[in-house]
């Protein structure tokens, strides 16, 4: 997606500085920006054209248009305007719209973070907390739903909208009104492939661009392949060369008589590289495997089109806590197993009082007399992805003294938001809620605290590798089903069938990758000591083996060189600590074990310190 900016005045008129369609109607007026490709709405297919036709319809009858919304394949912006008052629309799949209001009225709206940042950002309204809390946080949870890192800047994420009239300012997600009737897994296994295949026959019809599947190991992008057929695949190798991963990617391929390209590995990436990428956005170095593998793809300087997986696990099952592609067998039935406690919290039962006596062999007590309240909260505090709502949020030693910022933070900017959006759509109390809309308040949650940052973070790394990452599953069709749909009991005792289901009716049997990987599981291996943790009902998080980083800890120690740290004129206490923390970690990291969590924490410290660093010492030339 291009970088879009465009300003208001008046709630009635739009200026732009790039190209965008405009649709008059009686009395209103209709812009979009970015790119629409068409729609899916129930076993209709709309082009763009037709698309555009019912929206004018709609809006001119005075129709709600959310539904329609909510199925555009597309990443883009709407605006609906007239003479009192004015709606803006981000589609599924755009990246976060940012914007400030000056004195005189006029807002400004930007899908670039860096530009509005530098133009409205300074060290007087910098938030602190926000920078706490996007260091602290997993990688692809570090931006907050509605706040930015400064407190004069706060935006759209992916599938909200805002409506400006006489003064006031009101923002709700627009996909909480569409509405799906559950069927049978069978039903639902249809209705999966054919939004699939009609979403990517969508976006593939400008027969102009090039594009390219990034294929992992994994089911994500595989379903993806078995969809697209013939297509250019890229592979990024983060754990190494010789990673199963790498050769299961291969095996794939090959059976569907494809192309795969290994991105290439480095010792270590160009120093200006780095900085360059580090200058762009928040999340462009999200972790230490960025630092030694170039996977950018560069054909003849026009921009290359790949299709990514992302996001189909967070959406599916809302968080998977599901074994690796490569394990497999009964071993890949044990870890399945074991998990189960970790997805049944996303079940619809667990949050039934009629059949949560069912649940109980394999839940604690101590869960059952939680407050959906606390529940929700103490969801949105976990500063790991893959952590469980009932633990105990471990923070790394050092850090200890920041629990209660981040915590008091999520609570109000990122719980406190959803649920205040929940209550008004119910019309009651959390506690009141049934079990149908619990779940939804969950879904919700986790696409605000996670889903939503994704096509920000690519979209600033764009400008660097002049790659267009199109995350498939966040389009319309795909992102209103998954979340708006129900796990059925067969989906608490296996991982992702509806996507297995597709796969395998595109491919050989799953099992001649075994054969061909050799990959027979050694099961017994073990298996005891696992079922002895469940037995004493512990379904604690396995502790990260530390790791030999001091390669990425050097590059990450050259990336602060001759760089002024921007702590230096903080004001609160915490965040100052953070970053001395950091500096001296960085500095002395021979003298401390490293775990994958940690490692990447560092890298966003050194993005963010970067990132900030030409931000505040801008001349704020892009007003």
């Amino acid at each position: 997606m291009d970088d879009i900016s465009f300003r208001v005045s008046g709630y009635s008129s739009v200026s732009s500085d790039v190209d965008f369609q405009m649709h008059k109607g009686n009395g209103f007026t209709l812009c979009i920006f970015g790119e629409v490709f068409g729609a899916v709405i129930g076993e209709e297919v709309l082009s763009e054209v037709k698309l555009n036709e019912r929206l004018l319809s709609a809006i001119e009858k005075h129709q709600d248009i959310d539904e329609l919304v909510g199925a555009i394949v597309g990443e883009a912006f709407l605006i609906i305007s007239n003479d009192t008052e004015l709606d803006i629309f981000c589609t599924l799949s755009a990246p976060a719209l940012y914007f400030h209001k000056e004195k005189s009225g006029e807002i400004t709206f930007s899908n670039n973070e860096k530009w509005i940042y530098c133009a409205y950002g300074s060290y007087d309204t910098l938030d602190e907390k926000e920078v706490v809390n996007s260091i602290l946080s997993h990688h692809i949870l570090a931006r907050n739903p509605f706040d930015s890192l400064f407190e004069n800047i706060k935006k759209l994420i992916p599938g909200s909208k805002i409506r400006l009239a006489e003064n006031q300012s009101d923002i709700d997600l627009f996909f909480l009104n569409y509405k799906q009737k559950q069927g049978t897994f069978s039903k639902n296994s249809k209705r999966f492939g054919f939004l699939l295949e009609q979403t990517l026959t969508l976006i593939k019809k400008d027969e102009e661009k090039k594009f390219i599947l990034l294929k992992s190991g994994g089911i994500d992008s595989a379903v993806l392949l078995a969809a697209l057929g013939k297509i250019d695949c890229l592979h990024v190798p983060y754990s190494g060369v010789g990673h199963p991963s790498v050769t299961l990617a291969e095996s794939i391929v090959k059976d569907f008589d494809n192309k795969l390209i290994l991105a290439k590995q480095k010792e270590r990436m160009s120093l200006d590289y780095l900085r360059k990428r580090g200058e762009e956005g928040f999340g462009t170095i999200a972790g230490p495997q960025y630092l030694t593998v170039d996977f950018a793809i560069k054909d003849e300087g026009e921009l290359v089109h790949a299709f990514s997986g992302q996001n189909l696990d967070t959406l599916y099952y809302v968080d998977t806590f599901a074994p690796l592609s490569t394990i497999t067998g009964y071993k890949r039935a044990v870890y399945t197993f074991l998990k189960i406690p970790y997805r049944v919290i996303y079940y619809w039962m667990f949050h039934s009082k009629k059949w949560r006596f069912l649940l109980t062999p394999i839940l604690r007590k101590k869960e059952w007399r939680m407050s959906f309240k606390t529940f929700i909260d103490r969801l949105a505090r976990s500063y790991q992805e893959h952590t469980m709502v009932y633990e105990k949020e471990k923070f790394p030693k050092g850090l200890e003294a920041l629990s209660e910022m981040y915590k008091k933070n999520r609570d109000e900017r990122l719980s406190l938001p959803v649920t205040d959006l929940m209550k008004r759509k119910f019309g009651k109390d959390l506690e009141e809620f049934n079990s149908s809309e619990r779940l939804t308040t969950i879904k919700t949650l986790r696409w605000c605290r996670t889903i939503h940052n994704v096509p920000t973070m690519y979209q600033n790394i764009r400008r660097i590798d002049d790659l267009e990452r199109m995350i498939v599953y966040n389009h319309g069709p795909l992102a209103s089903f998954f979340m708006n749909y129900r796990l059925s009991i067969r989906e608490m005792f296996t991982v992702k069938p509806l996507s297995h289901r597709y796969f395998q009716s595109k491919m050989k049997p799953y099992s001649s990758y075994v054969k061909e990987l050799g990959l027979n599981p050694s099961w017994t291996q073990g298996i005891v000591s696992k079922l002895k943790r469940v037995i004493q009902g512990s379904t604690s998080v396995v502790p990260q083996k530390p790791l030999s980083l001091n390669k990425e800890m050097d590059i990450l120690g050259e990336l602060l060189s001759n760089q002024r740290l921007i702590s230096e004129d903080f004001k609160t206490p915490e965040a100052k600590m953070l970053f001395d923390f950091w500096m001296e970690r960085i500095n002395s990291h021979r003298n401390f074990s490293w775990t994958k969590d940690m490692a990447m924490m560092a890298c966003r410290f050194v993005n963010m310190q970067i990132f900030l660093n030409g931000i505040l010492n801008n001349d704020n030339s892009a007003k």
